[in-house]
């Protein structure tokens, strides 16, 4: 996330700002606590556990700073940003209630300094109202994203009604050759925009299953299913990479990897409310549209190294595994559309048939370099043959990939692994119709 320019950390720390600022301080260290928690690669793994007992050390060190007495009656930029990147390091420790909290916090100092209002702009510096863009736009962003992956609570209903775009394109752009890589960053976070403006109050009410309970129903209470296909076929669209972005880059990873767990989501918005039809008109409100975009998804990850993925860490393992989530689950709820097959890749530390035994998969699995698709057993799919038949070979990548990632060192293998394991593909493939009154009401795990 672009929220300053490095200029801006180098030359302080130059002036060693650190060392009478507590809260240019506090900045400091909860960026280097993130940095620990966050980007571990594979190859890293010897090394987890001494940088685990550091990480904890320095957030435990931000914490002390980043409190007082009269904490939050006089907020800067920085504070805003401290408790922005505590709640990033709550996230890598998988602590969502910390983080839906430290995420609150920083919404609320954000709004005591009234960063989502231009009014408040008047009286400060270029630079400082350049800093203060790119947090609004930043966090703006964070939490729509944040909203549907965990379901929180939209703590400022402004942060979420705010027009984005017209934020980010105050966004200064660099000038001097040195720092011309910011530049992609920015645009980078121009892209992200682009794939979630669409979250409002009444989407993530619909995400959230609260729309029915809505006393008095507002005009559109609910996200109808014409405005769910607009967006699927919007993010079906191919990415356009445009000059700033490097093809294979990490950046170009976490968008094009959005944008697939966007559609994944969509779709999942549309199941919840009763939309999806196995004989519906419209492609997208099929089920076989899950497995297509898990199809797509799984493909487009093997266009990048494992370490360009890994640097994203668990949250972009989240979002995969959603993804792969949704396609085992409509599988399972429509086998007379998945086909009689058997899953037959052999995993390496996975009976077969079984989820047991399910922890990190042993460094002598696989060698880990950098191509990591080239280690996954070829497949003979045929790729014209209905979506459903292929489930097996996508959801086998999946697991593939999750094996792979940080050494299986994450959240969602075990469960990815106990999810295979209750996949039946044996059955008779035409023993289950559905009649196109048959709609697919299927609670899932997010």
């Amino acid at each position: 996330m672009p929220f300053f320019k490095r200029s801006y950390l180098i030359e302080n720390i130059k002036k060693g700002r650190h060392e009478y600022d507590r809260q240019f301080n506090a900045l400091l260290h909860s960026i280097c606590a993130y940095t620990l928690f966050q980007a571990i690669h594979a190859q890293d793994k010897p090394l987890l556990p001494d940088r685990l007992q550091l990480a904890e050390s320095v957030l435990s060190y931000v914490a002390e700073l980043h409190s007082g007495p009269d904490f939050g009656q006089d907020p800067s930029v920085e504070d805003v940003m401290t408790s922005f990147f505590l709640f990033g390091c709550q996230f890598c420790r998988n602590n969502h209630k910390a983080a839906q909290f430290r995420f609150r916090e920083a919404m609320s100092l954000a709004e005591i300094l009234g960063l989502h209002d231009p009014a408040s702009y008047g009286n400060i510096s270029p630079d400082e109202a350049d800093r203060r863009v790119r947090t609004v736009t930043a966090m703006a962003f964070v939490e729509r994203i944040y909203a549907l992956q965990h379901g929180s609570t939209l703590q400022m209903p402004r942060l979420m009604g705010l027009d984005m775009m017209p934020f980010h394109k105050l966004i200064k752009r660099v000038s001097s050759t040195e720092e011309s890589i910011e530049d992609a960053a920015v645009d980078g976070l121009g892209r992200m925009i682009d794939q979630v403006d669409f979250v409002d109050e009444t989407v993530v009410r619909c995400w959230k299953s609260n729309c029915s309970l809505q006393p008095q129903p507002s005009e559109h209470p609910h996200v109808s299913s014409d405005k769910l296909v607009s967006l699927l076929r919007r993010y079906k669209r191919p990415l356009d990479s445009g000059p700033m972005m490097k093809e294979g880059s990490a950046q170009h990873a976490d968008i094009l990897l959005t944008r697939h767990w966007v559609r994944s989501m969509l779709w999942n918005l549309a199941l919840r409310h009763g939309f999806i039809n196995p004989y519906a008109s419209e492609v997208e409100l099929r089920p076989e549209y899950a497995v297509e975009i898990a199809a797509e998804t799984i493909e487009a990850c093997a266009t990048f190294d494992i370490r360009c993925l890994e640097t994203h860490g668990v949250g972009l393992a989240e979002k995969l595994f959603n993804v792969a989530s949704n396609c085992a689950r409509v599988a399972r709820a429509f086998p007379a559309r998945t086909g009689g097959v058997v899953f037959e890749m052999p995993i390496p530390g996975l009976e077969s048939g079984s989820a047991a035994g399910c922890g990190p998969l042993d460094s002598t699995d696989f060698n880990f370099d950098s191509s990591w698709a080239s280690q996954v057993p070829i497949f003979d799919a045929d790729w014209s043959a209905p979506q459903g038949t292929q489930v097996p070979e996508i959801l086998n990548r999946f697991l593939a990939l999750f094996a792979l990632f940080r050494k299986g060192n994450h959240p969602f293998l075990k469960p990815f692994m106990q999810l295979m394991a209750s996949l039946d593909f044996t059955s008779d493939s035409d023993s289950t119709l559905w009649s196109q009154e048959d709609n697919l009401h299927v609670p899932l795990v997010m």
